[in-house]
């Protein structure tokens, strides 16, 4: 597994709370696709934006829970949006890598060790975490489709 060098860091306090006003198209879809209302698409989203946060500030893996990997994968789908996003938040592109049971990047221990390094990072900076979106390790499976985020493995910056 590579840790490529971060070649900037992010925004200090990066304005994740105003995502879903920035961009009602994903929250509509995401609540449509999901079946949730517009407040739970919306806290999902900004749950989102918060991993993508730590997920650029990280020098270590990080990985989405299944709710928010959900989020991530229906903001993706706005491509212009996302690339806008990440240019304006991150000043790069935060690419989202899935990974296939048996693939060679990581088993089941370390994917949970990431996980948990993943919400102890969101704690400290975003605290309080929000156990319904980020629930413990074990208590459900936390990607869908096998899909984790290795955000600094597979998650680079574009060029």
């Amino acid at each position: 597994m590579s840790t490529p060098t971060l070649d900037r860091a992010t925004p200090a306090a990066a304005d994740v709370h105003s995502v879903t006003d920035r961009y009602p198209q994903v929250v509509a879809k995401l609540a449509a696709d999901q079946r949730l209302g517009a407040a739970e698409a919306g806290d999902r989203i900004t749950e989102m934006a918060k991993f993508l946060t730590v997920a650029a500030d990280s020098d270590q893996p990080v990985a989405p829970s299944r709710a928010v990997d959900t989020a991530w994968h229906t903001f993706i789908l706005f491509t212009r949006d996302y690339a806008d996003f990440c240019a304006a938040t991150f000043g790069r592109f935060i690419h989202h890598q899935p990974t296939d049971p048996g693939d060679g990047h990581g088993d089941d221990e370390e994917d949970e060790s990431t996980y948990a390094r993943t919400r102890a990072l969101l704690t400290e900076r975003f605290r309080p975490l929000d156990g319904q979106l980020w629930p413990a390790a074990g208590a459900q499976c936390q990607q869908e489709g096998n899909c984790t985020a290795d955000c600094n493995a597979n998650c680079q910056s574009g060029s």
